[in-house]
């Protein structure tokens, strides 16, 4: 029964990221990191086994052939109101999408620090498909001091955003060698 549970589990994930492949060329996001995979469970209702995990799918949108989000607040709060939000988006490369990963990240960066001046912004490591980056800010007009880590990864149909962001102060060091940690499993599945 154990192993039947399991089997379920693995297809309804490998139909998860299957559906965020964007255009005619067969790759997907794949993970098999315990709190990635508890995060995106959260979506899927299997009979006779609830989820009891610590989050919860609070929007999605999708527009075929263009790009595809999902934002996961913890149980407890809502897309409106939260205090941790986990993000995946996925967005088809096109002629006019960024050369690569760090010139993605530098657009975010730009569009970031007109908007909230005093941004601090760190590159934690990066290579020719990906890069890992943080950013944190305070007294930004309209948006709550928040801390980000994120990671873009190139495929060769999409492109890959991933995310944890959190209201407050940044994270202690613990929490954020754990986020590295959890963004930097994630990888390009072909099909």
């Amino acid at each position: 029964m154990i192993n039947l549970q399991k089997s379920l589990i693995c297809l309804v994930l490998l139909a998860f990221v299957s559906c965020t492949t964007m255009s005619g060329g067969k790759e997907s996001l794949g993970s098999s990191n315990p709190i990635i995979m508890d995060i995106r469970l959260s979506v899927f209702h299997i009979p006779d086994r609830p989820y009891k995990g610590g989050w919860k799918l609070g929007h999605s949108q999708f527009i075929k052939g263009k790009y595809a989000i999902e934002e996961y607040v913890p149980k407890d709060e809502s897309i409106e109101s939260w205090s941790r939000l986990y993000t995946e988006q996925t967005l088809a490369r096109i002629s006019t999408s960024p050369a690569n990963p760090k010139d993605m990240m530098a657009g975010l960066r730009d569009l970031m620090e007109k908007r909230c001046p005093d941004v601090v912004w760190k590159v934690i490591r990066e290579s020719e498909h990906d890069i890992l980056y943080e950013y944190y800010f305070e007294n930004c007009p309209g948006t709550p001091s928040q801390y980000e880590i994120a990671r873009i990864i190139y495929g060769k149909w999409n492109i890959w955003r991933i995310a944890y962001t959190q209201k407050g102060a940044p994270i202690n060091e613990q929490e954020r060698l754990k986020w590295i940690e959890n963004l930097s499993e994630p990888r390009i599945v072909a099909q």
